[in-house]
């Protein structure tokens, strides 16, 4: 069952501070209902060691530059304009002499007369030569004048081009890499020059097979760039268009015909100018002449008999007969002078029949899983089918339909079946933005059937619910036009059901100095101190240290500081126990200054063992270590210190936001803080360091005695906002700010104002943030973009999201990134902290409070991104 965590304005309730300057009050959002877990108890006894831990991933080399993003200003043809390309070095460039460089490449590059360099970071700027021009490659060189490039640093180039004169939008791709870091990368969407064209809108009045239907274009647009006299249009139905954006120059504006029969009466037709020189002036038809796929129509009219300029828009109707079988044709149109300008409709007109009563189910429907999907529908009253004739099903984007996929077809009216079995018997499989599978049938289906379709070896998409546009769409070949109407496709997390120790690396960069942490993991049988060793086994190329700590959290007197015996600096060590731990008792093992394996990696383990011998010959031995249930996470320990958690550490009590501590010096302080963070006071285990992490990028804070807000920039100082219009305006949310004692010393910086869109929450990746990234909605929480897959799921996540949306680029990395541990989310009105990678369901209001989290602002999500979820654990 679940148990319904309400708001509260008072110290007894958790949720999401919303507070901005003096002006805004105290609210707390809801959390929602949460569902009930019991708490797992630890596995059976393991006494064949070695542990294995739970994968964890090596992040890709530093090869490569990131954050590529590219813009063109003015975006009008024949132009002198700007075009900028920015991206984020992983290693310094050398300015001046032994000057590196950087190598801009790309289709359809212009030609650049000028480049400039800067650093955002460092101050850096000069106007560099562009020493080599060679098949679309910019090279720029950076000696003109000393500075610095550092690692990590903003680098924006801009360069001076005139843009062509283009007949139709065309894009440009760019990609960088640099002399140091020579793997070439994209940019995140590529620069298009467009003469202002927009495809016309193509309509139909019958979608009925060889009915009489009236068909038209709208948004017809005059592409020639001086006064011309037409007498003639040119209206085309293809049902494989030559014609592949607007603006085409060609003969012949289809390569196969289409299946529209085109009325031969100039009655039949009428030409309309929406807007330009003859938005008054009528145009008429004269006459008209139909040859195959296209009507060729004489005009008249307008000013001065017919004259068409640059800018000027028509719509056009025609009457015709639909064909007999089902397709779809695209509408073309064209103006004949002074050449042959084609532009085709931005949507097809289909003709045939609709399936109806679809309903997709996959099982099991938990996140990545390999499923069986049902999918059952009836074919429409015209929708038979016969042998060699075909099922289309469109699916998802993250559906897995491979070569191994099978299928069985079954007409349920009748009772027939049969079985499809792999690409060698006609199974064929397409990935686009969509993944396609297309069945070919060897029997006959009749109209108006009950048809169910079951796929084998199947793999779900991630979690999310997926349905209309975005759901499963089904048609047949008699069945032309695609359903959207199919039921939701709900798809689940993945339930972590492996009790393995958990990896969690401050630094995951390959061949970056890390520290490890492994938790949790027990003593099957008692170790002895001065005797007994642990052996730690981690994937070949890492480099382990010489001393790791191991942590008892049921006994204190076990948490000890232990010295490597054999293989220091190699990936297997060994280290010995300097005092005794008790069996059952619960262990987490800390290695600090790992580095990481030189190659990129989402399945690394790392082996445990615990034996009574000083060599690393085998991990397994005569002492026990055994795995238990995941331990829940809670605010006073080292998983993260979630925002506005309050954890003393000895006499000294710190406040935390953005994974920073800040020491609350006076009991004035703390009050201050308290009244408006909710949070139980947690006391940090014995031995505990305060962690000295600087604070996430994007964390946003207020001092309990002073209005303004502060954000986390992208340089690591905090910036102000002048007013809460402002704060509001740049896409933050109110309920994410954090009550701190002060700036904590840290460097306060330039004003966010002064910042503009470079202190955004699309910039810094805020908690809260919602971004408008080329159409798609995403929701940021602990630094990783959530998806947000339809416009009901986008009204789920404002409806308790402050946060303005914004415009900006989402990249992979964001949408990639793993979520930052102690971060607080809301999916399907259950509350889970993220610790390791995984999520952990809260499973009572009074655990939540207990647990320090009562003032931490929980994000909603549309899903859990991947994240496995966990219902059974130890502890609280």
């Amino acid at each position: 069952m679940h148990n319904p965590i309400r708001s509260a304005a008072g110290p007894s309730g958790p949720g999401r501070a919303k507070v901005l300057a003096s002006s805004l009050a105290l609210t707390i959002a809801a959390f929602g209902s949460v569902a009930a877990v019991s708490a797992g108890t630890a596995s059976a006894a393991n006494t064949y060691p070695p542990v294995v831990t739970q994968d964890y991933a090596v992040g890709t080399a530093a090869s490569s530059v990131s954050n590529v993003t590219a813009a063109v200003s003015p975006t009008t043809p024949n132009t002198a304009a700007t075009y900028s390309v920015k991206f984020t070095t992983p290693s310094a460039l050398t300015v001046g002499a032994g000057a590196s460089s950087i190598t801009i490449a790309g289709t359809g590059i212009p030609s650049i007369s000028l480049a400039s360099v800067a650093d955002l970071n460092s101050g850096f700027a000069a106007t560099e030569p562009v020493t080599a021009l060679v098949g679309g490659n910019v090279t720029i060189t950076l000696s003109n004048s000393a500075g610095s490039i550092n690692a990590g640093d903003t680098v924006l180039v801009s360069m001076q081009a005139t843009t062509p004169s283009v007949p139709m939008s065309t894009s440009y791709t760019f990609a960088v890499s640099t002399s140091a870091n020579t793997t070439p990368v994209d940019a995140a969407a590529a620069v298009t020059i467009t003469p202002s064209i927009t495809a016309p809108t193509a309509s139909q009045s019958s979608q009925v097979l060889g009915a009489g239907s009236t068909y038209g274009l709208s948004g017809i647009q005059v592409l020639t760039s001086t006064a011309v006299t037409s007498t003639t249009l040119t209206l085309a139905n293809c049902s494989a268009p030559a014609v592949t954006g607007n603006g085409q120059s060609s003969t012949n504006p289809c390569t196969t015909a289409g299946g529209i029969t085109w009325s031969a009466a100039a009655g039949s037709y009428s030409v309309t100018e929406l807007t330009g020189t003859a938005a008054t002036a009528a145009i008429t038809v004269t006459g008209v002449s139909v040859a195959g796929d296209t009507a060729t129509l004489s005009i008249s009219g307008g000013p001065t008999g017919g004259i068409l300029q640059a800018g000027d828009t028509l719509s056009v109707t025609a009457t015709g007969t639909n064909p007999t079988a089902s397709q779809s044709d695209a509408l073309v149109i064209g103006v004949p002078v002074p050449a042959q300008y084609y532009e085709e409709s931005g949507n097809t007109v289909s003709f045939g029949g609709q399936v109806s009563g679809v309903t997709v189910a996959p099982s099991p429907a938990t996140a990545g899983s390999t499923a069986t999907y049902v999918v059952n529908f009836s074919t429409s009253s015209t929708g038979a089918l016969s042998a060699g004739q075909s099922i289309k099903i469109v699916a998802p984007k993250g559906v897995g339909f491979t070569s191994s996929v099978g299928a069985v077809v079954t007409d349920t009216t009748t009772g027939v079946s049969e079985v499809v079995a792999g690409v060698n018997n006609g199974l064929t499989t397409t990935t686009n933005a969509d993944d396609t599978l297309v069945l070919p049938v060897n029997m006959n289906i009749g109209a108006g059937n009950a048809v169910s379709v079951t796929l084998f070896n199947v793999t779900n998409p991630a979690t999310g619910s997926y349905a209309g546009a975005n759901g499963f769409q089904v048609s047949t070949t008699t069945d032309l036009i695609a359903s959207t109407n199919a039921t939701a496709v709900v798809i689940t997390p993945p339930v972590v059901t492996t009790e393995s120790p958990i990896v969690t690396l401050s630094n995951s960069a390959t061949g970056g100095l890390s520290n490890y942490t492994i938790a949790s993991f027990k003593a099957v049988s008692a170790l002895v101190g001065g005797t007994d060793t642990i052996e730690v086994q981690a994937p070949s190329g890492t480099l382990l240290p010489s001393a790791a700590t191991l942590t008892d959290a049921t006994t204190n007197s076990g948490t000890q500081t232990m010295s490597v015996v054999t293989g220091a600096g190699t990936n297997d060590a060994t280290y010995k126990l300097t005092t005794n731990v008790a069996a059952n008792d619960v262990l987490s093992l800390t290695l600090s200054g790992v580095v990481n394996p030189g190659t990129a990696s989402t399945t690394n383990q790392v082996t445990l063992g615990a034996d009574n011998a000083t060599t690393n010959a085998t991990v397994a031995g005569t002492q026990g270590l055994g795995a238990i249930a995941p331990t829940f996470p809670t605010a006073g320990v080292a998983a993260g210190y979630p925002d506005a958690a309050i954890v003393a550490f000895g006499s000294t009590i710190y406040v935390f936001a953005g994974g920073h501590a800040f020491g609350i010096p006076t009991p004035a302080a703390l009050g201050g803080i308290q009244a408006v963070d909710n949070a139980k006071i947690q006391t940090a285990p014995s031995g505990a360091t305060v962690p000295a992490a600087a604070p996430a990028i994007g964390a946003v804070i207020v001092a309990y005695n002073n209005p303004t807000i502060y954000v986390v920039g992208t340089d690591g100082q905090l910036h102000g906002f002048a007013t809460p219009a402002q704060f509001l305006s740049d896409g933050y949310d109110p309920a994410d700010v954090i009550t701190v004692p002060g700036t904590g010393g840290l460097t306060v910086g330039a004003t966010a104002g002064t910042v503009g869109a470079g202190a955004n929450a699309a910039a810094t990746g805020a908690n809260g943030a919602i971004v408008n990234s080329s159409g798609t909605f995403y929701v940021f929480a602990g630094g990783k973009a959530f998806g947000i897959p339809t416009p009901a799921a986008l009204t789920a996540v404002r409806a308790a999201d402050m946060a303005a949306p914004l415009s900006g680029t989402v990249t992979a990395a964001q949408t990639g990134a793993t979520v930052r541990n102690g971060t607080l989310i809301t999916y399907n009105s259950a509350v889970y902290v993220v610790s390791g990678g995984n999520a952990f369901e809260f499973k009572s209001m009074a655990q939540l409070q207990a647990d320090g989290y009562s003032g931490t602002p929980s994000i909603v999500v549309p899903n859990l991104g991947g994240m496995g979820l966990v219902t059974t654990y130890s502890g609280s």
